[in-house]
């Protein structure tokens, strides 16, 4: 395991035992807030009978949408680098079907399947202490390995550098650069949407 994915996987996982199964847990400042970026990730096309993978699904509240949506998908496989976390996934969704869930690191394993569609909300937000170059390092090889995992596109947020204040621990992406290195390395089929109320965007990579 890389000093960067234990970093996360130690930041959320206090999180996760000091607020619980919730958004909090999942270190989200509100549900309403969740669930409209939620709403925002699957703009990039219909679902329906397709297969999805949500990576760093922490307790499966990204499935709970989609049912909530009744998005009849084929198959859903939520992967994350926190057993603690993917335990409670289990838990949440033990009487489900046509759903998986497993500790998995998408970069290190082998075993990482194709998905029509793969997600990811959230997973590049919090740096902590690591210098942004070295993070931005980290997250463009993560975006490569989803665009790489996925059949049909990928769709994932990054945090806007359009903000009136900063964090030390947070970390924010000039759009600028992530479309020519996306350009570059990725795909040129690329959708950025900065529509939304909220100080992120959402990223659409097709094939």
């Amino acid at each position: 395991m890389s000093k960067f994915i234990n970093n996360t996987k130690n930041y959320y996982e206090n999180s996760f035992k000091r607020f619980g199964n919730n958004f909090k847990g999942m270190n989200w400042p509100s549900k309403k807030g969740q669930y409209t970026r939620f709403e925002e990730l699957i703009k990039i096309g219909n679902l329906k009978n397709k297969t999805i993978h949500d990576v760093g699904c922490g307790n499966g509240e990204f499935l709970k949408f989609l049912k909530k949506k009744k998005v009849n998908f084929k198959f859903f496989f939520g992967s994350d680098i926190s057993k603690i976390i993917i335990d409670q996934s289990l838990k949440n969704f033990k009487y489900s079907k046509n759903c998986k869930f497993e500790c998995l690191d998408i970069l290190e394993s082998k075993r990482v399947k194709k998905f029509d569609y793969v997600f990811a909300s959230g997973i590049f937000n919090i740096k902590n202490n690591f210098k942004e170059k070295s993070w931005k390092k980290h997250t463009f090889s993560i975006i490569k390995k989803l665009f790489q995992i996925s059949k049909k596109g990928c769709s994932f947020n990054l945090i806007t550098p359009y903000t009136t204040f900063r964090e030390k621990k947070i970390y924010y992406q000039s759009v600028d650069e992530l479309i020519k290195f996306l350009r570059k390395n990725v795909s040129k089929k690329i959708i950025i949407n900065h529509s939304y109320n909220l100080w992120e965007y959402t990223v659409y990579i097709y094939r």
